[in-house]
């Protein structure tokens, strides 16, 4: 009986190949920006779906990162627009 109530309550959350992602900041062992720091860093594109529930992550300019990461430490980006200037590159997320 618990079981079948969880089970029609959990949410499945995978990726695609090609779907833009954020990082958690805290999992990737980034220097910690303090309390008020940012808590997601990104976006990152997914290159690989591994079968483990994993992926391979890509940046921007298409450089893997040296590591896969789990489904726990992203987040889908519903709307990630990337604004690229001759002189920087801008991210919104909306």
């Amino acid at each position: 009986m618990t079981e079948k109530y969880y089970k029609n309550r959990v949410r499945n959350r995978a990726c695609k190949v090609g779907d833009w992602v954020l990082r958690k900041n805290e999992a990737s062992k980034q220097e910690s920006l303090g309390k008020l720091g940012p808590n997601w860093e990104g976006p990152y594109q997914v290159v690989e779906a591994q079968r483990n529930g994993s992926y391979i992550l890509a940046t921007v300019t298409g450089k893997q990162l040296p590591r896969t990461w789990n489904m726990n430490n992203l987040r889908r980006g519903s709307t990630i627009t990337i604004i690229q200037d001759k002189t920087d590159t801008t991210i919104k997320q909306g």
